[in-house]
């Protein structure tokens, strides 16, 4: 019982699918912000040194200030793409287990199948994508079978 907990507490089911789908949900948001980081830039470069130029004229003291406070908006502006990076993380992790779930309960269901000769229904989590997937495997598996046992009867009353 103890086993199965720790199964399904388990963050990487599938963990090579995760680890590229968390890469590239990473690499998508990084080069958002990257993008934006850029813009943010260049706007800086165009309007802020116009108006360090001219507070510098008016005031030595104005322009330090000036100064400082674009150190620091720098400084907010790295700790802003951290935090969006970390929440981008934490969501491409829990999406990615939405996804791999189903799966990863789809494989351990075909190997049990393949173990004992039978087919039981298969049983999501609650919440996972994919919930229409047990219904339709059942109705395939029914189908499947029902096919099966006509051909099996067919032959027996062929073979009387």
């Amino acid at each position: 019982m103890n086993q199965n907990k720790r199964r399904h507490t388990k963050s990487l089911l599938l963990s090579h699918f995760q680890k590229w789908f968390i890469a590239n949900s990473l690499l998508f948001f990084v080069s958002i912000l990257g993008f934006l980081d850029c813009g943010i830039y260049l706007w800086y470069k165009v309007t802020a040194s116009e108006l360090l130029r001219v507070a510098g004229l008016l005031s030595p003291t104005m322009l330090q200030n000036m100064q400082r406070s674009v150190q620091n908006g720098t400084w907010i502006l790295i700790a802003t793409n951290l935090v969006i990076v970390g929440i981008s993380t934490m969501h491409s992790v829990y999406f990615s287990k939405k996804i791999a779930g189903p799966i990863y309960a789809l494989f351990n269901h075909l190997n049990k199948i393949k173990e004992t000769g039978r087919w039981s229904p298969l049983k999501l989590r609650k919440g996972d994508l994919f919930d229409e997937l047990p219904e339709k495997l059942d109705a395939a598996f029914t189908s499947v079978n029902h096919a099966n046992d006509n051909t099996v009867t067919g032959k027996e009353s062929k073979a009387s």
